[in-house]
């Protein structure tokens, strides 16, 4: 049986299918998955009997499975079959739209079918459950900055036209005279009288899933792993008078887990997840004694994978990893003792000395393989100074970096660093075993005393050019006015791209309450590309205060960046979106507004087109997004649509074709950003009148 409902209604509504395709395609991923758990049995070459708790149960399901592809065939055209591909596992299909397109409205029509069906989706993060889960439908009205002014004047001007026309009394005419007087007066209007905010608002919807997973951790096995540890760190996570108290008491009071930030890596059929850990010698989540990275894996359905190892990638491995590691068992004394299954005396004996041996014997295999992979779940040995509380880095960051058929993740986080004078940004590579970590710097410009909320985004100018070098990263440092900066991940360091000088902004222009949040991400592989043209999403962070929920009030936004010609804008922007979650109080005590109210965005997982509307063009994309409530419980939150809602802009709205900077621009930019932060600001009151204290 399917283990989730499925809202036919709610799917077909939003990918205008017909309800017999819909089933249909679910029963095809369930006879998917069936077919590719045979084939991993018949590959591994197991047993029957050690696959399933009986062989009846077996036969059953291929019975059903015959059955059910028999009637796929007579009832739904064949060529709908090459979309879920049953092709091995051994190899990734990397499918990239090499076609390109010279407008951006175009995307919204482009047919990418051919391209969804050369992709192996037992490969993806998207599952049945994904599939079948209810979706919830919300509206959102977000602002977009490089409309059509022109046509906006034209249409304006017509109205003021009428709106001053009189009577006057001429012989043998009936005509209105029109005011000229007013007409001049009004037509020395600027851009910013004339556009109003609903002029620039849109409004669409997307779907998210109605059940969100929560991540967790076992904080008091990770305390009991790094005690364990011979190193400098042992002494700064424990208190003299710990003897006295009971371990769970230390980790409820003393140890805390803020929000995790994910990707999925598609080449070791996992999620990653990296989380900020802190132990606090006053027991309070916000004064930190020492903060940590911990990694963890999971698998396709968030359930955590123990002894996840992932190879260095800039470390040689053997060929035959598997043969090489019996070896060293081997090599090590650590037998299993079968030789001696018929001499019991000589069996006994060898039991115990393996079990006298065992644990020492692992702890050598543990060393020699940490030298090759990273084994999750971990925490990473990351260098700081821990004299003094705020120590240790804060706040990581995962952003992918697919190149060269190589996936990488890259970690960005903020650390206290005496060198730098102040808190800084740093990058991590976690697969790196050579110069993992670079302290990134801006030559030439006074940075801030505490640096934090840099969101990475890859351009595709970043991949190197020799085999020698990292490439390079870009961040956006500040999103109101908006500054890019691009950093190497050689040296860390990094040179001013673009910024409020080359549009020349002023001070209308500024805004802190718009701060990093997720990663930028590029429209999905499957889509054409645009010709001199980048495009990417990401979620970043509304950060207000005394808006009418709490003190603090923290929202994820939604953004769209263009780039073209080395000119970057945000051509939409939504304020704040919640999924209607009801989020935890700071005290994780109710979800009333007092003091500090945060769910943040924390990470695109991943973002993947699965289907395409054949009539109307329309995308079946999924989404994965990590949020966090009260900077301490992680959510999983899976979008559908935000494709289409993106590129329903260039439907609904005479956006340009080009982003051009003109001394119209400040006023175009600092017009959008009113209605923005107006809108956020209503949004903020409208939760805080349902969540009073």
């Amino acid at each position: 049986m399917l283990d989730t409902e499925f809202d036919f209604e709610d799917v077909s509504s939003h990918n205008n299918h017909s309800d017999f395709q819909r089933i249909i395609t679910t029963l095809m991923v369930w006879v998917h998955s069936h077919i590719l758990n045979f084939i991993k049995c018949i590959q591994s070459k197991q047993e029957w009997f050690k696959v399933s708790n009986s062989r009846r149960q077996i036969k059953r399901s291929i019975r059903i499975s015959i059955i059910l592809m028999a009637c796929l065939l007579v009832f739904y055209p064949l060529k709908y079959l090459v979309n879920i591909d049953i092709a091995k596992e051994t190899t990734t299909i990397n499918v990239q739209n090499e076609n390109s397109l010279e407008d951006k409205a175009d995307l919204r029509k482009a047919d990418i079918s051919s391209f969804i069906k050369q992709v192996d989706f037992s490969r993806t993060p998207i599952t049945s459950s994904m599939l079948m889960q209810n979706y919830e439908k919300v509206f959102l009205t977000g602002f977009v900055s490089n409309i059509n002014v022109e046509q906006t004047d034209s249409d304006k001007l017509k109205n003021l036209e009428t709106s001053h026309m009189y009577d006057v009394n001429f012989p043998d005419s009936g005509k209105k005279v029109p005011d000229i007087k007013q007409i001049e007066k009004d037509g020395r209007k600027s851009y910013d009288s004339i556009t109003t905010c609903e002029d620039l608002s849109y409004n669409n919807s997307i779907y998210y899933s109605s059940t969100m997973n929560i991540l967790g951790d076992d904080l008091v096995s990770l305390r009991r792993t790094l005690l364990k540890a011979d190193n400098w760190l042992v002494k700064e996570v424990q208190d003299k008078d710990d003897k006295l108290k009971d371990e769970t008491e230390i980790v409820e009071t003393q140890w805390f887990r803020f929000g995790g930030s994910s990707i999925w890596l598609e080449q070791e059929q996992c999620y990653l997840v990296f989380s900020r850990i802190v132990y606090s010698r006053i027991k309070q989540k916000n004064h930190p004694h020492v903060s940590l990275i911990r990694g963890q894996a999971f698998d396709k359905n968030w359930k955590e994978i123990q002894g996840k190892k992932i190879p260095y990638i800039d470390v040689q491995l053997p060929n035959d990893i598997d043969t090489e590691f019996g070896k060293l068992e081997e090599e090590l004394g650590v037998s299993d003792c079968k030789e001696f299954i018929n001499d019991q005396i000589n069996y006994d004996f060898c039991k115990v000395q393996q079990a006298k041996s065992h644990l020492q014997n692992l702890k050598r295999k543990d060393t020699v393989s940490s030298k090759y992979f990273v084994t999750y779940p971990v925490v990473f040995d990351i260098p700081f100074d821990a004299n003094g509380d705020w120590k240790g880095p804060e706040d990581p960051h995962v952003i992918l970096r697919d190149m060269n058929n190589t996936q990488e993740s890259v970690v960005l986080f903020n650390m206290d660093d005496h060198v730098g004078g102040g808190r800084r940004m740093f990058s991590y590579m976690p697969h790196r075993k050579l110069d993992n970590i670079q302290r990134l710097d801006v030559p030439g410009r006074q940075l801030r005393i505490s640096e934090k909320n840099w969101t990475p985004f890859f351009h595709p100018s970043d991949n190197p050019r020799s085999l020698l070098s990292r490439g390079f990263i870009h961040f956006i440092y500040s999103f109101s006015p908006l500054e890019i900066f691009r950093c190497s991940l050689n040296d860390g360091i990094c040179e001013v791209v673009f910024d409020a000088d080359t549009l020349e902004l002023s001070t209308l222009n500024s805004f802190g309450g718009m701060r990093g949040g997720t990663q930028f991400v590029p429209l999905p592989k499957s889509l054409p590309r645009l010709q001199n043209k980048n495009i990417w999403v990401g979620f970043p962070k509304l950060h207000i205060s005394n808006c009418g929920c709490g003190d603090i009030f923290y929202r994820p936004m939604l953004s769209l960046l263009i780039e073209s010609k080395g000119v970057y804008h945000q051509e939409l922007v939504v304020p704040a979106i919640d999924f209607n979650i009801d989020v935890l109080s700071w005290d994780l005590l109710s979800d009333q507004c007092k003091e500090t109210n945060i769910l943040s965005p924390n990470s695109i997982v991943h973002w993947d087109v699965f289907d395409q509307n054949s009539k109307t063009k329309e995308f079946q994309d999924y989404l994965t997004l990590t949020v966090s409530e009260s900077d301490a419980l992680t959510k999983v939150v899976t979008l559908k649509g935000v494709l289409n809602y993106i590129l329903g802009i260039y439907k609904d709205k005479d956006i340009r074709k080009e982003f051009v900077p003109n001394r119209e621009a400040d006023v175009i930019i600092s017009k959008t950003l009113g209605c923005l932060i107006d809108e956020a600001k209503q949004n903020c009151r409208k939760y805080g009148d349902k969540h009073r204290s």
